[in-house]
Formats: C-alpha cells, structure tokens, sequence
C-alpha cells in the first residue's frame, strides 16, 4: 500500500500540526481532502482554503489513491510538495 503525504494540499490552518491531503473513502472510492492530524475534513481542496467548512467523521476510513483518481477530479492542480 502506498504512504499517505504523496498528495499534499496545504499546512493545516485548524490545528497547524499536518498536511492536508486528498485522500479515498475506503466504503464509498469518495476523494476528499483531510488533516490526517485533526481530521478535519473538506469536501474538496478549494473547500479547504475556507476555515468555516471543515468537518469531521462523515467519511470514515481513508486510502491514497491514485493519480489518475486524482486527476479525474482535476485537483492535481492543488497538490503540493513544499
């Protein structure tokens, strides 16, 4: 299995502790984005940049996936590697 950190959005504004990255609902194959610190949760990574949207445990268990999932979204646009 591939380690998480390979799809990097941005440093969490919620807890400033990890990164937020795209990541696969295991149950549901759903991409969204996520502190895996705080697990905060947004719905996309555009969604992340608003603090006020943020959730947590609607989406249960998480996966990475793959870049072609990634970019069927169009988010390969978000990822970060600083």
């Amino acid at each position: 299995m591939e380690s998480f950190g390979k799809y990097r959005i941005r440093w969490c504004p919620i807890c400033t502790q990890g990164w937020i990255e795209i990541v696969k609902a295991i149950d549901t194959n759903e991409l969204y984005v996520c502190c895996l610190e705080c697990e905060t949760e947004w719905e996309s990574p555009k969604d992340a940049l608003d603090l006020k949207v943020g959730t947590h445990d609607l989406y249960g268990m998480v996966t990475v996936p793959t870049f072609e999932e990634v970019c069927s979204k169009g988010w390969e646009k978000y990822i970060s590697y600083k």
